[in-house]
């Protein structure tokens, strides 16, 4: 637990660092890059190092497995996000051409852009997301329900539910900070929180559906970072929360499924 406690700490501490000092050479290092290495992507990869690697795998002597982090799991996860990527693209060509009688493409179709944008959403799944994911997702939920069941007399179903509330309310605390509101614009405030509420339970889903976390990944890459090819009014945030929804529906269906249904207490990495 005390472990917990100090990645939380640390990962709350560089973003408060992110915000009142860090910015500024890491805004450098993005005009350098030409825009591709972001603020964000350059902090993740300082927590991957500092967090996911020197606290958690290091001293905290955890396998990359008991983070839920299969090397058997890749290619899976990689075709659900090539799949959830096509799909949206479709979904947002038709609900441009629903509201507005014909499909309008955007910029992304000139030049490299689209080599420019596949870059970037790259970049972003294994810097921000992977670590997000690991830490909140595959650390994190897993080890609070076991702490739960440990010294709560509650069954494991509603422990597990505990344990999700209590790390995503967590994830969300310590998010917030980090996301540009707009200039302060109420409206924006509000729809950036309740974007990071939306991710965090829509991962927290897929992950105890599937056990896959690098398809927890992908949909947090694509959350923030795809490129469409159309350009719409449509929200695609909502777009593709709709097509997640569906894809954690009908996963029961699909062959060689793997579901997290709890009925007897756990032991320390059971979820894995």
């Amino acid at each position: 637990m005390l472990l917990l406690l100090i990645v939380l700490l640390v990962d709350l501490l560089l973003n408060r660092l992110y915000l009142s000092v860090l910015h500024y050479p890491l805004d450098t290092l993005q005009d350098i890059s030409g825009g591709l290495i972001g603020p964000l992507i350059s902090l993740s990869f300082v927590k991957i190092a500092f967090i996911a690697v020197g606290l958690i795998l290091w001293i905290g002597h955890f396998k990359p497995r008991e983070l839920g982090l299969w090397t058997r799991n890749i290619p899976a996860g990689l075709l659900a996000t090539v799949f959830l990527w096509a799909f949206l693209q479709m979904a947002m060509m038709i609900a441009g051409f629903l509201s507005e009688g014909f499909v309008r493409f955007s910029g992304a179709m000139d030049g490299l852009e689209p080599l420019r944008g596949a870059g970037l959403l790259a970049l972003f799944a294994v810097t921000k997301a992977l670590f997000d994911e690991t830490v909140y997702r595959g650390l994190l939920i897993p080890q609070l329900h076991t702490k739960l069941q440990r010294f709560i007399p509650f069954d494991a179903g509603v422990n597990l539910v505990l344990a999700v509330v209590i790390s995503q309310l967590i994830y969300i605390i310590i998010q917030v900070p980090l996301i540009d509101f707009g200039e302060g614009n109420e409206y924006h405030l509000t729809s950036a929180i309740l974007s990071v509420v939306a991710l965090s339970i829509l991962n927290s889903l897929i992950f105890l559906r599937t056990k896959n976390l690098y398809i927890a990944v992908g949909v947090h890459a694509l959350w923030y970072k795809v490129a469409l090819f159309t350009e719409t009014d449509f929200p695609p945030t909502i777009a593709l929360a709709a097509l997640v929804i569906l894809f954690i529906a009908i996963y029961p269906m699909l062959p060689d499924r793997r579901t997290v249904l709890y009925a007897q207490p756990l032991e320390d990495q059971s979820l894995y």
